[in-house]
């Protein structure tokens, strides 16, 4: 038998019916209404800082188009065009040899020299003056392609024993980018 509620529990179970009204409403109307503002405005932000970047990268490309045209005018000055590896690396051997002797230097041996991908390699061994050096070391810097030193080795060990006290025994291997022309 159902006893009937005092006013009291009549009141107290209207507001906890009004209460659990109010819940579902903020959870299934106002609360997804209002996560949805808090997402529209980070995606705006994000927006904002895309369209920002966009902008500069819009007002550089004029910059960028010189400095593209510069690039590709000096990329002959940083490789070797040749048809392949083999031709490269004698180009690159030339080079040294005639390098060494327009510095009026003793050629002793031009190798190939193991090179990374894309890059070739070459050795020479000389004897030369310090000053024939500096001048061979100053015209391999002067000319294009250019070149990377991978290593130099100078030994004066005949200067003691040799009536030229000035001659050195040189090694330098070098490196060039290579491009299939």
């Amino acid at each position: 038998m159902t006893r009937s509620m005092s006013r009291r529990e009549s009141r107290l179970v209207a507001i906890l019916i009004l209460v659990g009204a109010m819940a579902l409403i903020w959870l299934g109307i106002v609360a997804p209404i209002m996560d949805g503002f808090a997402d529209r405005a980070q995606q705006r932000t994000r927006l904002a800082g895309v369209y920002a970047s966009n902008t500069r990268l819009i007002g550089s490309i004029s910059r960028l188009r010189v400095q593209a045209e510069r690039q590709r005018r000096d990329r002959d000055k940083i490789r070797i065009l040749a048809p392949d590896a083999a031709t490269a690396g004698e180009l690159l051997k030339a080079r040294l040899s005639d390098v060494a002797s327009a510095v009026a230097g003793q050629i002793r041996s031009v190798q190939d020299v193991e090179a990374e991908s894309g890059w070739i390699g070459a050795s020479i061994e000389a004897r030369l003056t310090l000053p024939q050096l500096i001048g061979f070391l100053d015209r391999l810097r002067n000319q294009t392609p250019m070149l990377v030193m991978t290593s130099m080795s100078v030994s004066a060990d005949r200067a003691a024993s040799s009536s030229q006290p000035d001659n050195l025994d040189v090694h330098i291997e070098v490196a060039a980018r290579h491009e299939h022309s």
